[in-house]
C-alpha cells in the first residue's frame, strides 16, 4: 500500500469517526480484503454500513 492511499484512508476514518460510525479497517476474506467497514447505529432498528 501507498502513503497515499494510506493517507486518504486515515482521512476517509477520521470522518466516519467524526461523524459517529464504529470504524474496522483491513478486515481480510481469504483473498479479498476490505479496506474500511464503518457502521452506524441510526435508531433501534436499523443500522448503516459502509465499506
Amino acid at each position: 500500500m501507498g502513503i497515499v492511499s494510506l493517507q486518504a484512508e486515515t482521512l476517509v476514518e477520521e470522518w466516519f469517526n467524526r461523524n459517529g460510525y464504529f470504524t474496522i479497517r483491513g478486515i481480510k476474506d481469504k483473498i479479498d480484503e476490505m479496506d474500511i467497514l464503518a457502521i452506524k447505529n441510526l435508531d433501534n432498528r436499523s443500522w448503516d454500513c459502509v465499506h
